[in-house]
């Protein structure tokens, strides 16, 4: 939060958001709207932030006191609110700026549509979030009456336009920057030309060589890291058990970013593997909150979900036929508990590290679990580690700790044994 207070503080641009409120002050952070007049016509631009955003930052104080909120309970009621405050001060036109999505599969968060059937005033908006290119779609508000819904996709493919004619109604359109209808600016070209080969050289250099191929997508582009065991995820998972000397290690498949390919592997591919910069963290956790862990991690199954674990120590049984035992908090979509019912995983085994062999888990005992402080202090992957107790936060960088384990560990040389993935998540 505070990097983000920084950054916004920098910003030469107005900052709005309706939905982001400081629940001890009880004040917003940011108006929730701004005016621009167009000659005589007053437009007010009004933001809304997805929900989730309290799933994957921290939203409480080193005590867990809550400090801030993102109002998923009474979000319509609190736009309702500002959307009229807006007209009353004078708006011709309410547009809304959200990072909200289209998308139905929210597990119960607000979207755009939803936005926009639940409330009335709203004349247009404009969407990001799930990437998806809307030139013009027509949703009815809670009235009935039509409301423009856009969104201009990602990576600055298009460009959007809203256009308000003589006659009040509003268009929009979309104009394709990558297939060349709208040239580059070669001198910003240049520049980033420039950082790009300046930042990439301090990295480019050779650290090791691998055998296989360390994948966290398919042949045919399909990512498994999120949804299965992949041998990329065994690599970098052994990389923070045997730097920490853990009986486990657990990282969510949505940290691990991209490939490795057979031959030379240079610093810059491991930063382009775990490119967060997030801090190994070691933490204690029991048998049975382990199990409840792994619960979680396979809930979405067969669907693809950043919270899925790739581990280190451990082996266990998926059935995804089962349907999820897991209940997640109403109000910000956190792992609350593992419901009653038949669990997915199964036949969980802890590697013994004295023997070599694996043991059938024991509920009681207290495990030590390398992860990332990310998932740890911060609660990120839906808070599915907020049972455990941290020990030790800082073991370094997770970037240094995957190097160190491929310099030290395996002497500099990925090879047969990571050349699949090694069976620890075995779905049947």
């Amino acid at each position: 939060m505070e990097q983000m207070f920084n950054i916004t503080e920098a910003l030469d641009a107005p900052v709005v958001c309706a939905n982001f409120k400081n629940v001890q002050t009880n004040t917003y952070p940011y108006p929730a709207y701004h005016i621009v007049r167009y000659g005589e016509v007053d437009v007010a631009y009004i933001g809304f932030t997805t929900t989730t955003s309290g799933t994957v930052t921290s939203l409480s104080d080193e005590q867990g006191n809550p400090l801030y909120s993102f109002m998923r309970e009474g979000f319509y009621e609190n736009a309702q609110y500002f959307i009229d405050e807006a007209r009353r001060n004078g708006a011709d036109y309410v547009i809304a700026l959200s990072h909200l999505g289209d998308s139905e599969k929210t597990g119960g968060h607000p979207n755009s549509t939803s936005l926009i059937a639940h409330t009335t005033g709203l004349d247009a908006v404009i969407d990001g979030h799930d990437h998806h290119v809307i030139e013009k779609q027509i949703v009815n508000n809670k009235d009935g009456k039509p409301v423009l819904l856009t969104s201009s996709g990602t990576n600055f493919q298009y460009i959007g336009q809203l256009t308000i004619k003589t006659d009040g109604t509003i268009h929009s359109s979309l104009t394709d920057i990558v297939n060349g209808e709208v040239s580059a600016d070669n001198k910003a070209q240049d520049f980033i030309n420039c950082l790009k080969e300046d930042i990439g050289s301090q990295g480019n250099f050779v650290i090791g060589n691998s055998e296989v191929d360390l994948m966290i997508y398919n042949a045919d582009g399909t990512r498994i890291v999120r949804k299965q065991e992949s041998n990329l995820g065994d690599f970098c998972a052994d990389a923070l058990r045997v730097f920490t000397d853990a009986d486990i290690a657990l990282i969510n498949g949505g940290g691990i970013r991209t490939n490795i390919n057979r031959g030379n592997i240079l610093f810059n591919d491991l930063y382009n593997v775990m490119p967060f910069g997030d801090m190994i963290t070691t933490g204690i956790i029991t048998g049975q909150q382990l199990l409840d862990v792994l619960e979680f991690s396979v809930s979405s199954l067969p669907a693809e979900s950043g919270s899925f674990m790739q581990v280190s120590g451990l082996r266990f049984y998926v059935n995804p036929s089962i349907p999820s035992p897991v209940v997640k908090d109403s109000e910000t979509s956190l792992f609350s508990y593992v419901g009653e019912g038949n669990r997915r995983v199964s036949n969980v085994e802890v590697l013994d590290k004295e023997s070599g062999k694996y043991k059938e888990i024991e509920l009681s005992h207290q495990y030590i679990m390398a992860t990332l402080d990310y998932l740890i202090l911060e609660q990120g992957a839906s808070g599915i580690f907020n049972q455990v107790k941290p020990i030790s936060t800082y073991w370094g960088a997770d970037i240094e700790i995957l190097r160190h384990y491929l310099e030290d560990s395996l002497g500099g040389y990925v090879g047969v044994e990571y050349s699949e993935p090694q069976g620890r998540i075995i779905f049947k």
